[in-house]
């Protein structure tokens, strides 16, 4: 029998950071480690709203140069 579907991140690729309130709604985030180049993104997962209790997600992406 499979596993049903997963949702979420792989372990591996996720990165430890620390944040702090600016304001109501706004965050100042910082890695705890340097970023290489690359893609990055925050996965914000949202609970209920979605058929037959599925996850629902917004990715907030952004790159290192």
């Amino acid at each position: 029998m499979s596993p049903g579907p997963k949702t979420g991140v792989m372990d591996k690729d996720r990165l430890q950071f620390s944040y702090e309130l600016v304001r109501r709604g706004v965050y100042k985030v910082m890695p705890n480690a340097p970023l290489a180049k690359g893609e990055y993104g925050f996965l914000y997962s949202l609970t209920g709203g979605a058929a037959a209790g599925a996850m629902t997600a917004r990715i907030y992406d952004f790159s290192v140069q």
